[in-house]
């Protein structure tokens, strides 16, 4: 579900010094695309 994948993200961002894109796409086994979009999306929400 997107919600808890937006939610995970910005668990993972706030809580590990550095992460990336490649990182968090295995993470939630989608794409590095479906990421981007994710944290466009949080940006978008104003989510610090």
């Amino acid at each position: 579900m997107k919600i808890d994948r937006l939610l995970g993200i910005l668990n993972l961002i706030v809580n590990v010094n550095r992460i990336t894109l490649q990182q968090l796409a295995q993470r939630f086994e989608v794409s590095k695309r479906t990421i981007f979009r994710d944290l466009d999306t949080l940006n978008e929400s104003r989510v610090p």
